[in-house]
């Protein structure tokens, strides 16, 4: 024993030189990794720059793009989308940069990190014009959740519902299975129903309270149906965007229930403004209360959105001031990366929001939304 104990009292001061030459290293590195730090640090500088003036500038027309002016703003709606994160490692190299000691990189990385970072902040600290508040007994509250068709688990979603007892359901990534779990639950009191159940991740349905007032719409027109040569797969424009209206005592509203498609790929993205373009239309000549919500696979920020709002809608998630309201990823080693907030709850000017919330986690990708509106 006391040999040993001997070796190792031995061995530790080595031991110690070594630990303390190697965080010499860290803190101070050879010339070499010092000078390709400084080199990584202006590449992000540059680069960053260049995505912000990309998503100031580029506004390529939904329709007509040519096959480059697309790309340019596919490029741009990414970078667009991941802003939040690109504030933040615009930031981390800030630091690295004032630790490297250049100044001058480490400062327009701070600016950089301030304009990536400028929108959020709006939206933690903004609130648009609140709408007015009337009696509880005109309330209507409207739940939209993309449900994620591989959640076997139905009981999150469902005591969601329970707590707010809504009037209606708006759901996404509707299969056979949650049409059963839901219908089993929700028939007594949801008594009028319009679904579109899919083996794959892009059914729909609504669940609601009041009747319809007119024969559902399922799909979105023949024109955007004909832009994609898919009917099935990743998502389609062959696939459901059910939209109903409401006879709420007498006074009628439109529900436009959103999935569009990931844009995964730039045939994807294009397929996206095309569905895009039909719910600006749609925004522009409905005259009657009406609200979308669902999964729009764009960011508040995106130029999609923009022009959506643009056309008269309006985003409730500002009207009740409820910050990020960030809502995917909520599932998997990506849900402890910053969220981003691609599902959303829109309504158009005879619409008023007294609440809006981000509800939690019911085992999908996506968190729930609740939006109580009252109809103007």
């Amino acid at each position: 024993m006391a040999d040993l104990s001997g070796a190792a009292t031995a061995a530790s001061p080595h031991s110690e030189q070594h630990a303390h030459g190697s965080l010499r290293r860290w803190v101070r590195p050879t010339h070499a990794a010092r000078r390709g730090l400084v080199v990584l640090v202006w590449l992000v500088c540059i680069t960053a720059f260049a995505a912000l003036v990309l998503m100031m500038l580029e506004d390529t027309p939904l329709h007509n793009a040519s096959s480059r002016a697309l790309s340019v703003a596919y490029v741009a709606f990414m970078c667009r989308t991941f802003a939040l994160h690109g504030a933040l490692a615009a930031l981390f190299f800030a630091a690295l940069a004032f630790l490297l000691r250049q100044r001058v990189a480490g400062s327009a990385l701070a600016v950089l990190s301030a304009a990536f970072g400028a929108p959020f902040v709006t939206m933690l600290v903004g609130r648009e014009s609140i709408d007015p508040q009337v009696p509880p007994s005109r309330e209507v509250r409207v739940v939209s959740m993309n449900v994620l068709l591989t959640n076997a688990d139905p009981q999150p979603a469902l005591a969601f519902i329970r707590e707010h007892d809504p009037d209606v359901v708006m759901v996404q990534e509707h299969t056979p299975a949650w049409h059963r779990a839901l219908t089993a639950a929700l028939a007594q009191d949801y008594p009028f129903v319009i679904n579109e159940m899919r083996n794959d991740a892009f059914g729909q349905a609504i669940f609601s309270r009041h009747p319809f007032a007119e024969p559902p719409v399922l799909r979105l027109s023949e024109r955007t149906q004909a832009a994609s040569a898919r009917v099935t797969g990743v998502q389609g424009l062959h696939d459901p965007q059910i939209r109903v209206v409401l006879d709420i005592d007498g006074q009628q509203l439109v529900l436009q229930n959103v999935h569009t498609v990931p844009p995964a790929d730039r045939a994807l993205f294009y397929e996206q403004r095309v569905q895009f373009s039909e719910f600006i239309e749609l925004a522009r000549t409905e005259t009657r209360p009406m609200l979308m919500a669902g999964d729009f696979n764009a960011t508040a920020n995106s130029r999609h959105m923009q022009h959506l709002l643009a056309a008269g809608m309006r985003d409730a998630n500002a009207i009740a001031g409820a910050g990020l309201g960030n809502t995917w990823p909520d599932l998997g080693p990506l849900r402890y990366l910053p969220r981003i907030r691609i599902d959303h709850t829109l309504v158009n000017a005879r619409v008023g929001v007294r609440r809006h919330v981000v509800g939690p986690s019911i085992g999908s990708d996506h968190r729930p939304l609740l939006t109580c509106i009252t109809m103007q």
